[in-house]
């Protein structure tokens, strides 16, 4: 009995070493093919085999080759276009193109929003269209571009730019700054900038001639642009002078006529008081260093100042235009009525002192609240 035990033990050994591992390579992502790795004979049918005899073992999948290309049946991507060399959005063959005129002593910076902190492009030939509240290109009509105009020392710009295309309205935001407005196609800006006129002693002239008089009883009354006036007396010569703000204007006088001469780059309202040999005493306030419009008939001259404002010309229907201005030897600038409009004089929300001298046949001035 114990000898067949044993030989019953040996004869399930030897089935045990004669069926060897079957090794099922499980697939992978890879391209290699299913292998069944047979090392000895083939096992017999899963009903004919012991269970406790066969064993089957899954080995690991080899490692896929890193430097292989891994083939996938999903679909591939469209290839993506290169566009590191694509055209900056100021090259969008849809902006409104804004060209300026070439020429010495004086360049153009552009900004792309009304905000003039720093410019975002400088000593620039052409400019684009833009949103003035995201500086993004606009080719709605109602883009703008903001540009300053920055001149050589001894240099000047003698006019308003002149615009030509489709546009709405150019706006002097001062400091050299100016706006186009509602641009619906391709502009061109001409810019005349031309040398300063200086005086004897070789100073650029600051106070231009005598502009306008306006009669009052007793004396007259003349601007000297935007940097002081000539008071003169029609009752008698001067007997005295003094003024209240010596570090804005000088004041001279000789026979009849006192002289305010403002002083460079000073602003501020003068009070002067002259007494005549007659004994009369005028108190006038002379302006100085403010934007100043002097009416003459159909047309205005304007003085530039500190103080912001538009020149607008607006028809019987309530449509606006750009008047051209025409520039004078003095430094001002002459804006005439048409027959297709008048002009109105548009001061700005805490714009400052303006002055007016003179008279107009056919003109208006729109006040804002906050200017004096």
């Amino acid at each position: 009995m114990k000898a067949k035990r044993i030989l019953s033990v040996l004869l399930a050994a030897l089935m045990c070493v004669s069926l060897m591992p079957v090794s099922v390579l499980a697939d992978s992502e890879t391209d290699a093919p299913d292998v069944f790795d047979v090392s000895g004979p083939v096992a017999p049918a899963e009903d004919d085999a012991p269970a406790d005899v066969v064993e089957i073992t899954q080995e690991a999948a080899p490692e896929a080759d890193e430097s292989a290309p891994v083939e996938s049946d999903a679909d591939e991507p469209d290839a993506v276009e290169d566009v590191s060399d694509a055209p900056a959005a100021d090259g969008d063959t849809d902006a409104y193109t804004v060209t300026f005129s070439a020429g010495d002593h004086y360049s153009v910076d552009v900004y792309y929003t009304q905000d003039y902190t720093a410019a975002d492009e400088t000593g620039v030939t052409t400019a684009c269209a833009r949103s003035g509240d995201t500086g993004e290109i606009d080719v709605s009509g109602d883009g703008q571009v903001n540009f300053r105009v920055v001149v050589d020392d001894g240099y000047v710009l003698a006019a308003d730019p002149a615009v030509e295309g489709s546009y709405k309205n150019l706006k002097d935001q001062g400091d050299g700054i100016w706006r186009i407005t509602k641009i619906a196609g391709d502009l061109t800006v001409t810019l005349a900038v031309t040398e300063a006129e200086e005086d004897d002693d070789g100073d650029e002239t600051v106070a231009p001639d005598v502009i306008v008089t306006s009669s009052e009883n007793g004396y007259t009354y003349a601007v000297r642009g935007s940097s002081g006036a000539v008071i003169t007396l029609t009752d008698g010569a001067v007997a005295s002078v003094s003024a209240n703000n010596s570090a804005v204007a000088s004041v001279t006088y000789e026979g009849s006529a006192v002289t305010v001469t403002g002083v460079e780059g000073a602003a501020g309202l003068v009070t002067v008081s002259v007494t005549s040999t007659s004994g009369a005493t005028y108190r006038l306030t002379v302006p100085v260093g403010y934007t100043t419009f002097v009416f003459e008939g159909g047309s205005v001259r304007v003085y530039d100042g500190e103080s912001k404002y538009d020149v607008t010309g607006v028809d019987a229907a309530g449509g606006e235009y750009t008047p051209a201005g025409t520039a004078n030897a003095d430094g001002s600038v002459s804006y005439a009525n048409t027959a297709e409009y008048s002009l109105v004089i548009e001061t700005k929300k805490a714009g400052g002192i303006y002055a007016f001298a003179g008279s107009a046949d056919d003109m208006a001035v729109a006040v804002k609240r906050e200017a004096t």
